[in-house]
């Protein structure tokens, strides 16, 4: 492991589990001669059977591979942490002149949480002072110039400098200066819940139907990343049935924000709130829906 040669980082997901599995060994106090636990050697053998996969992996060398121009670029940086590792990756996004975007990976770093007990949240700013260097080098490096930068994180706690841990490198951070609170943004997920939508930016879209197909390719991009085979070119029926349901979703989540934060503490809405008669809920899927219908409504005279 000590001689893998990868300075960009596309091999860091599968050497990242070796180097944890390394590390617990060497807990365990073992001498080189001595036999390897059964549970650890299990884990061993199922990574050496997938290393030959690496060879598969292909990454396109040039970032721009479309002649057109490019209106803006911007450089996107996810941190994320376990109690095992923590890791950073970071993104190139261009615009073009015609409304395309293409996003092109560019470096990736991971390393394994220090022997000593650390907590989460500490693992977490761990991984944004990571981050945080690594967007620095990829931006200093890059001959194009950068419109706009962002990171991206789960953890709440890198935006609060009064959080942040007294051992912790704080003028490093605070050197940086794209490390702001209205460039951090908190990705929340519940993986045991509803599926994972991505908010559709509706005034870049002319159309329905234009907004309905780029929240179907979003959702594509997480099935993707979750490691699920496309199974066509173009955009599917199902795909755009599920785009739809995006949109209505994050419309909900626009309109009435507090009535779906009440629906999912209590089941319930507020009196005075405009979607009581309608008898709202929440179904398996986390999404709102109605037991009656507008035309279904007794209104006052005058009332619509």
């Amino acid at each position: 492991l000590a001689g893998v040669f990868d300075p960009l980082g596309l091999a860091s997901p599968f050497i990242i589990k070796a180097k944890i599995l390394t590390q617990q060994l060497r807990l365990l106090g073992l001498d080189w001669d001595d036999p390897i636990p059964n549970s650890h050697l299990t884990k061993w053998k199922a990574w050496l059977r997938r290393l030959p996969e690496l060879e598969l992996v292909s990454v396109p060398r040039c970032i721009q591979p479309k002649k057109k121009n490019v209106i803006e670029s911007e450089i996107h940086t996810f941190c994320d942490a376990l109690e095992e590792a923590f890791a950073a990756v970071v993104y190139l996004r261009s615009i073009y002149y015609d409304g395309d975007v293409r996003c092109s990976f560019l470096m990736a770093k991971t390393k394994v949480a220090p022997k000593k007990a650390l907590s989460v949240a500490r693992l977490e700013l761990q991984a944004a002072l990571l981050g945080a260097r690594l967007a620095n080098y990829v931006k200093e490096a890059m001959t194009r110039h950068i419109d706009r930068v962002f990171f991206w994180t789960d953890s709440k706690c890198v935006i609060g400098e009064d959080n942040w841990p007294k051992e912790m490198p704080v003028e490093e951070l605070q050197q940086h200066e794209e490390i702001k609170p209205s460039k951090i943004f908190v990705a929340k997920s519940n993986p045991e819940r509803a599926p994972v939508y991505a908010d559709v930016d509706l005034e870049r879209c002319s159309s329905l139907s234009k907004a309905q197909r780029v929240a179907a390719l979003a959702h594509r991009f997480f099935n993707v990343c979750k490691g699920k085979k496309r199974k066509s070119s173009v955009v599917t029926v199902q795909e755009l049935r599920v785009g739809l349901t995006a949109l209505v979703r994050q419309c909900q989540r626009e309109a009435f924000p507090d009535e779906l934060q009440s629906l999912e503490r209590t089941k319930s809405v507020s009196k005075r709130s405009k979607l009581l008669p309608f008898t709202p809920y929440l179904d398996e899927n986390n999404e709102c829906g109605y037991d009656r219908r507008p035309d279904e409504i007794e209104t006052n005279d005058g009332e619509e």
